[in-house]
């Protein structure tokens, strides 16, 4: 009887760790594509910045040669 109710507790401890873990394991899910989505958004204005700087770069050019 006695090691019956310590598996018993010992089966509701594990399940417990079960459901713990898998949620864990989907929020660490959640988190990784959070990352990604953080890191894109940073590419995304380096690319904005440097396509506006040769924009940029490029009228003056264009109204230098036009002035002379």
């Amino acid at each position: 009887m006695e090691v019956e109710k310590e598996i018993g507790k010992m089966l509701q401890k594990l399940s417990a760790i079960e459901i713990k873990l898998d949620t864990a394991l989907s929020q660490q899910a959640d988190h990784e594509q959070r990352i990604r989505l953080l890191e894109s958004r940073g590419s995304r204005r380096w690319e904005t910045l440097v396509t506006q700087v040769i924009t940029l770069l490029a009228a003056a050019f264009i109204g230098w040669l036009l002035a002379k």
